[in-house]
């Protein structure tokens, strides 16, 4: 009996994490870059229009069994006030052996709508750098181009 109770809330958990609604990086509509204000609170500065992340574990013979994360994150910003969430930084923990994390793939991009046409400009390496905050942890900042009122920022990794 504990066995099938233990099966069922395994399930449960599994069937609540798949549940995440996903979305293509690299898919912007028009409707997300003509959006003017939050529905949910309207004097917001930006908006999280979508995230999604998928860990699944993984083994390898020289590292073992390890994770990989895979993230995407759409926001939209509103105005001046909002440019900060424009930028992202990832810490990134920098153990010995196999404890060391990694940033395998990082793609960025920033959306503008220009004369009723979209506009994608893509992070480049001179938009990374990387800051070791101690001998354990870096930094991954990443800074995104041409954000202005009215863009949305896209990233994966």
């Amino acid at each position: 009996m504990k066995n099938l109770a233990c099966t069922l809330v395994f399930i449960f958990i599994a069937v609540q994490l798949h549940a995440q609604k996903s979305f293509k990086f690299g898919k912007i509509s028009k409707s997300e870059l003509t959006k003017t204000e939050s529905k949910i609170s309207p004097d917001a500065h930006a908006e999280v229009l979508g995230e999604y992340g998928k860990l699944f574990f993984t083994y390898n013979s020289n590292r073992g069994i390890y994770f990989v994360l895979k993230y995407t994150k759409r926001i939209k910003i509103y105005d001046e006030s909002g440019y900060d969430y424009a930028n992202v930084s990832i810490p990134i923990y920098d153990g010995t052996g196999t404890a060391k994390e990694s940033v395998k793939s990082l793609k960025g991009n920033v959306y503008n709508l220009v004369n009723g046409i979209v506009e994608k400009t893509s992070i480049s390496k001179t938009d990374i750098l990387e800051e070791e905050v101690t001998t354990k942890y870096t930094l991954k900042k990443v800074t995104f181009p041409k954000v202005k009122a009215g863009s949305v920022r896209a990233k994966a990794c």
